[in-house]
């Protein structure tokens, strides 16, 4: 099925051509952040190897706490789906 929104499919797109041409774009892509143990959408350089590098914008210390939150709450959502699909599991 495809998302009927032109800023998903622009973005799904500009990431399949960055990975097939190894362009090395920088887009706003998902990938695993380990400093903050969870998948982060941040701005990354794209190629064929994937996400090659991620870009660290100047954040503000209200900014910086404002991640880190949101990291933290995305990990604790984590970690209630993994308590209630452990259940599930034979």
């Amino acid at each position: 099925m495809l998302v009927e929104s032109s800023g998903v499919s622009h973005l799904a797109g500009a990431a399949l051509r960055a990975h097939q041409r190894d362009e090395r774009a920088a887009l706003p892509i998902g990938s695993y952040q380990p400093s903050f143990g969870v998948t982060l959408s941040l701005p990354s350089v794209v190629g064929r190897e994937g996400v090659i590098s991620v870009l660290q914008p100047a954040l503000s210390t209200e900014e910086q706490t404002a991640l880190q939150k949101g990291a933290e709450a995305l990990r604790g959502a984590l970690q209630r789906v993994g308590r209630l699909t452990s259940h599930r599991r034979p």
